[in-house]
């Protein structure tokens, strides 16, 4: 092989590498993020007089939470890229591909809903509100949703971290009981197993990718 090859190859190589350690980075920064954000909602709201601020488009606060919110999913989004490239290269079939397809459809909408949170604070969306918020929602459960067939692959891979793949699969119950009873109870807790548990199973993801 001339020189010439070995420089292309090479390229292709590093530029390969600079895409998982992105992809690493984006799934540990909104892992990261996306778990802070639970907390700290749920934080709030059980402070008195603080739970209304993340509402206030005349607050920091909503600036700040819906911020991390879009940051978050971008990272996830990015996460997932680095991911799905790993294990779709072992032809991880169709179980995959649904968990990848839902994962990256709930983490857009929820990126988009984010922004256009942002941008409402700064050019009054109210007419289009009810629309926004439901698309945030439904790309919120459809981002969990998402993490079940994940972490069904993910389990029988035994080069990924176990307790990753677990996390995962703990999202769907996680999230169905802190929305139906521990909220209304706790919403500190309740943010603690909603986004604690699937942010820290990407935390392990992007620590995984580093490899």
């Amino acid at each position: 092989m001339g020189n010439g090859d070995q420089e292309g190859t090479t390229s292709a190589l590093d530029l390969s590498n600079g895409q998982i350690r992105l992809a690493s980075i984006g799934a540990i920064t909104g892992g990261s993020l996306l778990a802070i954000n639970n907390i700290w909602q749920g934080y709030l709201d059980v402070t008195p007089g603080n739970d209304g601020i993340l509402h206030d488009v005349t607050h920091y606060a909503y600036y700040v939470n819906n911020s991390m919110l879009f940051l978050a999913m971008c990272g996830l989004l990015l996460g997932l890229y680095g991911l799905n490239n790993r294990v779709a290269a072992a032809k991880a079939g169709f179980m995959w591909g649904t968990g990848a397809f839902l994962s990256g459809l709930g983490q857009a909408m929820f990126a988009l809903g984010a922004l256009a949170f942002i941008l409402h604070g700064f050019f009054d969306f109210k007419s289009f509100m009810d629309l926004i918020n439901l698309a945030a929602g439904i790309g919120n459960i459809v981002m969990y949703l998402g993490a079940l067939p994940l972490g069904l692959v993910l389990r029988r891979r035994n080069e990924f971290p176990r307790t990753a793949a677990i996390l995962f699969l703990l999202t769907v119950p996680a999230v169905a009981v802190a929305m139906i009873i521990i909220y209304g109870i706790n919403p500190l807790v309740g943010g603690l197993l909603s986004g604690g548990l699937y942010g820290l199973a990407w935390i392990m993801t992007g620590l995984y990718l580093k490899k």
